[in-house]
């Protein structure tokens, strides 16, 4: 922003000593521009491709737009809602829709999903915490954050790696044992 200059200063303490003083009026504003009107879609006449040169093809016209006036329909209300019934976490579907039916809940399928998750996660902490021991002894450089770690916790990060992966192997053979029981039970 501009700094203020004295003829500014002199006119602003003009106007609040001189109420009737005249007071500056804004410039107008130009008028508006007329908006181009749209024009009729012209045919796409694909040109001639000439054989020495690099191939050109034509640009089909911009399509012609639909009139710029928007109609607005009248909408109907949206239902009311019992705030006492949706929070007591009834579950009500809008009028006319039709809802899909719960299955009851499985216990078995539940703990089969945690398990199947809980697989990866293990695998991956196990790796990331066997790989933090490794650099310990493999990265001798000034750089290396590991490098300052006791010897006791280096031993803790790699024991906690193998025992992440075993955890993940006996999660890998009790989800397949479950998944041939339901198996063999269908």
């Amino acid at each position: 922003m501009a700094e203020p200059t004295n003829d500014d200063a002199a006119k602003a303490l003009e106007k609040l000593t001189n109420p009737h003083a005249p007071t500056p009026q804004p410039k107008p504003r130009p008028a508006p521009t007329a908006k181009p009107q749209p024009t009729k879609p012209q045919p796409f006449k694909p040109q001639p491709v000439a054989k020495a040169g690099p191939a050109k093809t034509a640009r089909p016209a911009a399509p012609a737009h639909a009139s710029t006036k928007t109609v607005k329909k009248s909408e109907p209300a949206p239902p009311a809602v019992d705030l006492q019934h949706a929070l007591a976490g009834a579950r009500t579907a809008a009028p006319g829709l039709r809802t899909a039916r719960r299955a009851k809940s499985d216990p078995v399928a539940f703990q089969l999903a945690l398990k199947r998750t809980a697989i990866p996660i293990l695998l991956t902490l196990g790796f990331i915490l066997i790989a933090l021991g490794i650099v310990h002894y493999a990265w001798n450089s000034d750089d290396n954050p590991v490098l300052e770690l006791p010897k006791g916790i280096v031993i803790g990060l790699l024991a906690g790696g193998v025992v992440l992966w075993v955890l993940a192997v006996l999660n890998i053979v009790s989800v397949r044992r479950a998944f041939a029981a339901r198996a063999g039970d269908s």
